[in-house]
C-alpha cells in the first residue's frame, strides 16, 4: 500500500518547478518593469518609483488580511492553502498588461500602471500564501523541510539563471536591433517577453497542484478560530519571528539594487547592454554553486552563523566593487561573490518561516502559516518598494534621462553609491540582525519536551 506521508521525487520535484515559474515572473517584472515604466512609457523615474511605494501601503493592509482569511478557512476537499495557486492566473494577466503601453500620455500611463501594480499586490498576495506556505503543510519534520527547501531554491536559482540570461536577449531578439544594436520595437520584445514568461508560469503551477499534498491538518479542526488582533499579538511577540523580518528586510534592500540595478547599471555605468548577460549569469550560477552545501553548512554550525557568513561575504563581494566601479572583471568577480552569499539566505529564510509556525503553534495551540508567510512577504514587497523608490527619485534628482545613450556623472555615481555603499550596509544590518537568533535552541527545547 502507498504510504501517502512519504514525499516522492515528483512531489519534491514539482516545488522546484513551481518555484522557477515564480523566479521568472518575479524576476521579469523586478529586472524590467522600472526599466519599462522610465524608458518604454517615458513616465518621470521619481513618479515611476512612486508607483511601488504607494502600493506597499496598499500592501501592508491587505497582506495581513488576506493571511488571517486564510489561516481560518478550509477548503471543500480539506486543503488549506493549496487551491491559492489559481491566482497564478490573475497574476498572469496583470504582468502582460503591466508591459503593454495603452496610450502615448504620460500621466495617463502613471495612472493606468498604479492601478495596475494595486491590483499586481493583491494577486501576489493570494498566490505567495501557498508558494510560501506549502512546505510546512507538506512536510511535519525539518529534515524533509530542507530537502523541499532546497528544490524550491533549486528551481529559484534555475529561474533567475533564465530571467537573467535569457529574458534580456529574448526582449532584444522579439523587438529586432538597428544597426547600434538598440532595440528597434522595444514594446513588442517586452510584450511578448512577458507574455511568455506568463504562460511558463501557468504551467509551472499545473505540475505542482497536481503533484503535491497537504499532510498537517490535523490539528486544524480542534483550532479555536482566532481573531487578526489575536494572531498579530501572537506573531510580533515571538522574537525570532521578529528577527526574521529584519533579516527578510535587510537581505532585499542588499539584493534590490543589484538586481533591479542590472540593466542601468549594464546600460550607463558600463556602457554596454550586451554585458548584462553574462554578468548575470556569473552571478546566478554563484547562487547555484553554493546551493548543495548549505544543508552541511547549515548542520555544522546552524543557522545563525550561516546567516552571519553569508551576510559577509554579501558585503565583502558589494566593497570590492570599489575598486574600479567602472570595471566589467571588476563587476563579474563582485556579482560571482554576491552569488555564493544568496543561496544560504534563501534558505534559511525559507526554513526559518516553517520552524517559526511549529513554535508559535507549540506556545498557542494554533498554525498561522498563512500571517507568517504574507507578513514575510510584505517585508520583502517593502524592501524592493523601498530601493524602488529610492531608485527613482535619486535617478531624477541626478539628472537621469531616458532619451541620453550617456547619462550625466551624477546619475553614474548615484548608481554606484548604492549597489556598492548601500548594499553593503544592508548586509552588515542582516549579519547583525541573524546574530540575535535562538530559534534553534527554542525548537529544540520544546520538541524534547
Amino acid at each position: 500500500m502507498k504510504d501517502l506521508n512519504k514525499i516522492g521525487f515528483r512531489e519534491k520535484l514539482s516545488y522546484g518547478v513551481v518555484n522557477f515559474g515564480d523566479e521568472l515572473h518575479s524576476g521579469f517584472k523586478g529586472l524590467f518593469l522600472l526599466y519599462f515604466f522610465t524608458n518604454i512609457l517615458h513616465i518621470s523615474p521619481g513618479v515611476a518609483g512612486t508607483i511601488t511605494g504607494i502600493a506597499v501601503f496598499w500592501d501592508a493592509i491587505n497582506d495581513p488580511v488576506i493571511a488571517h482569511m486564510a489561516d481560518n478557512h478550509r477548503f471543500k476537499n480539506g486543503d488549506h492553502l493549496r487551491p491559492l495557486l489559481w491566482a497564478a492566473i490573475p497574476k498572469v494577466i496583470i504582468l502582460v498588461a503591466l508591459f503593454s503601453k495603452f496610450t502615448d500620455n504620460t500621466t495617463t500611463s502613471a495612472v493606468i500602471s498604479l492601478v495596475l501594480y494595486l491590483l499586481a499586490s493583491v494577486a501576489d498576495t493570494f498566490y505567495y500564501l501557498p508558494i510560501y506556505s506549502l512546505i510546512q503543510l507538506a512536510a511535519p519534520e525539518s529534515k524533509d523541510r530542507i530537502a523541499l527547501n532546497s528544490f524550491l531554491s533549486g528551481g529559484s536559482t534555475v529561474g533567475g539563471i533564465c530571467s537573467q540570461l535569457l529574458m534580456w536577449p529574448l526582449i532584444r531578439l522579439i523587438a529586432g536591433l538597428d544597426e547600434n544594436r538598440k532595440m528597434i520595437d522595444p514594446e513588442k520584445g517586452f510584450f511578448w517577453g512577458a507574455v511568455i514568461v506568463g504562460l511558463i508560469l501557468l504551467i509551472a503551477v499545473s505540475f505542482n497542484y497536481f503533484s503535491t499534498r497537504e499532510r498537517i491538518h490535523d490539528t486544524f479542526e480542534e483550532n479555536k478560530k482566532f481573531n487578526i488582533i489575536e494572531g498579530a499579538k501572537a506573531l510580533f511577540k515571538e522574537h525570532n519571528f521578529r528577527i526574521n523580518i529584519l533579516i527578510h528586510f535587510f537581505y532585499g534592500l542588499a539584493l534590490y539594487p543589484t538586481t533591479t540595478y542590472m540593466v542601468y547599471y549594464c546600460s550607463y555605468v558600463l556602457q554596454n547592454e550586451d554585458v548584462m548577460t553574462p554578468i548575470a549569469g556569473v552571478y546566478m550560477i554563484g547562487t547555484l554553486v553554493s546551493l548543495p552545501f548549505v544543508n552541511k553548512i547549515y548542520k555544522k554550525v546552524g543557522r545563525k552563523k550561516t546567516l552571519i557568513g553569508a551576510a559577509i561575504l554579501m558585503a565583502v563581494s558589494n566593497l570590492i566593487l570599489l575598486i574600479d566601479p567602472t570595471s566589467i572583471p571588476v563587476n563579474f568577480v563582485r556579482v560571482a561573490g554576491f552569488g555564493l552569499a544568496c543561496s544560504p539566505v534563501i534558505v534559511m529564510i525559507a526554513l526559518n518561516r516553517g520552524d517559526i509556525s511549529d513554535l508559535i503553534e507549540y506556545k498557542t495551540g494554533n498554525r498561522m502559516d498563512g500571517m507568517v508567510n504574507n507578513v514575510q512577504s510584505f517585508v520583502k514587497k517593502a524592501a524592493l518598494a523601498i530601493v524602488t523608490t529610492a531608485m527613482g527619485w535619486g535617478m531624477q534628482w541626478s539628472g537621469y534621462n531616458a532619451d541620453l545613450d550617456v547619462q550625466p556623472h551624477s546619475t553614474v555615481m548615484y548608481f554606484v553609491i548604492v549597489c556598492g555603499i548601500g548594499a553593503v550596509i544592508a548586509a552588515l544590518c542582516l549579519a547583525l540582525s541573524a546574530k540575535r537568533f535562538t530559534l534553534d535552541d527554542e525548537l529544540e527545547s520544546y520538541r524534547e519536551n
